[in-house]
């Protein structure tokens, strides 16, 4: 469940490797893409810092 998986990421201990489902063609859908690729964005930033 999408609200679920939000709250395991966001209580986590700074895992931006796990990513939501966002297979489906609805709402949910693509505002779990979007995150995804925000996370993707943030991983890669701290990814340049931590060099």
């Amino acid at each position: 469940r999408t609200v679920t998986a939000l709250r395991n990421i966001s209580e986590g201990e700074g895992d931006l490797t796990q990513r939501l489902d966002d297979n489906g063609d609805d709402e949910v859908a693509e505002l779990s893409h979007s995150f995804n690729q925000f996370i993707e964005q943030i991983h890669t930033i701290v990814s340049e810092v931590d060099g």
